[in-house]
């Protein structure tokens, strides 16, 4: 008899039906074969249309994936295939038809030891470009010493050393990945620790909990989020560095965001930066299409309205990936402007000048009134997200994140939740 290690309790993906991961391998594919043609210069127009046809084929195909009842065992792996729909869309957007938009090809470069590399020109060349800058989220790449020329300051300052011994690299993320199934477990034990009503617009904020009960499920919310998506990148890491791949190209997708001082750090150099790339050029392809980009603004304006339509792209995100979950008599959903999801989103960059024209001239320089000013709207504001993730179903019983738990196991004797 086989041991069954409950291995793909861990991570949503796992459990993806056989179809949605067919879906998206065509649609990865599409994607490849564009980014392909980025890498193509004698034949500007040609491959162009060709580029753009393999764009529109590659958004109809992740757009059918996002929105198709696959049928999921959970909310979380069916938000798992909605994530990953979207952001092949965008990012069949950025690499096919932003610089169309925009009017300037600019394929992305390799950048070795400083120095930016001509676009490669031979197939194995190409295909090596195609695949690496599709798996890359912050600028790395999957070749030594090797980064892309979009890669952030921010991410280049935690790039682990080249240096570190693979062993050493692999043993200390076991240890972390010990450490975030722990914390998981915890919190995953706090939040199912009471039946949640589902059919409450607010669960939240409207049903029942004092400010502090809301304030800690705030807050849980916002380190499991990152846990689903931590957990998910050491596994990679870990196997991706065992199968030779440099230790550099692994930095971590969070900065400490719990060591932010201000809300400003927390958003751009401390939350996860997966959509970072897509959102940035998401923006500049707006800019361009409503020609804010050539209305003679101010700079710091300038700046406020791209943070602003970042996160509007980021409120659309989310709104999408929450519509599509399923119905049923205990889940009603609202209407697609979940009032919820956008008071969350939309008001950061309200805080946001809150923080720069009120908190900071106010603090006179000390970080701790900055800091205690962005944990306190944070999880303020985040009981409006909590809201949203119980009400969907994300922390009913049946959802499943952890395949053993040594917390309950412990406290009633509860090893497989």
């Amino acid at each position: 008899m086989a041991i069954d290690l409950r291995l793909k309790y861990f991570a949503a993906g796992v459990r993806m039906p056989l179809s949605a991961r067919l879906h998206i391998t065509i649609g990865i594919q599409c994607l490849i074969a564009a980014f392909y043609t980025l890498t193509i210069t004698s034949r500007p127009r040609t491959t162009a249309v060709i580029r753009t046809l393999l764009g529109l084929l590659a958004c109809f195909i992740f757009y059918y994936c996002t929105f198709h009842p696959y049928g999921a065992p959970t909310r979380g792996t069916d938000t798992a295939i909605g994530s990953i729909g979207l952001y092949g869309i965008m990012r069949a957007i950025d690499g096919c038809f932003v610089d169309l938009i925009v009017g300037v090809h600019s394929p992305p470069r390799w950048v070795v030891d400083g120095k930016v590399l001509p676009l490669p020109t031979t197939i194995r060349g190409r295909f090596a470009y195609a695949i690496d800058y599709l798996l890359s989220l912050q600028g790395t790449s999957m070749f030594k010493d090797t980064t892309w020329d979009w890669i952030l300051p921010s991410t280049k300052r935690r790039l682990p050393p080249p240096n570190t011994p693979r062993l050493a690299f692999i043993r200390s993320s076991l240890w972390s990945l010990v450490q975030q199934y722990l914390l998981y477990d915890a919190l995953d034990a706090i939040n199912k620790s009471r039946i949640w009503d589902t059919r409450l617009p607010h669960p939240i904020t409207d049903g029942g909990l004092n400010i502090f009960e809301q304030l800690v499920f705030a807050f849980s919310v916002c380190v499991t989020t990152a846990l689903s998506i931590t957990i998910t990148e050491t596994f990679a890491s870990i196997i991706g560095v065992a199968c030779g791949a440099p230790i550099e190209a692994w930095p971590p997708l969070f900065n400490k965001p719990f060591s932010a001082v201000s809300l400003a750090d927390f958003w751009t150099n401390r939350w996860h930066s997966i959509f970072r790339r897509t959102f940035d050029r998401l923006s500049l392809g707006i800019f361009h299409a409503f020609r804010i980009a050539h209305m003679p603004l101010p700079a710091h304006l300038r700046k406020t309205v791209r943070a602003v339509t970042i996160f509007g792209l980021s409120t659309m995100l989310h709104l999408l990936l929450m519509y599509r979950l399923p119905t049923s008599e205990t889940h009603h959903h609202p209407a697609f402007f979940d009032e919820s999801i956008m008071k969350f989103f939309l008001s950061q960059p309200i805080a946001l000048l809150a923080e720069k024209f009120i908190v900071q001239p106010l603090s006179g320089g000390n970080l701790w009134v900055t800091r205690i000013w962005a944990w306190t709207w944070m999880l303020y504001s985040g009981r409006w997200w909590a809201d949203v993730w119980v009400r969907r179903g994300m922390w009913d019983q049946g959802e499943k994140v952890v395949g053993y738990s040594l917390v309950r196991g412990l406290w009633n004797g509860n090893w497989i939740p």
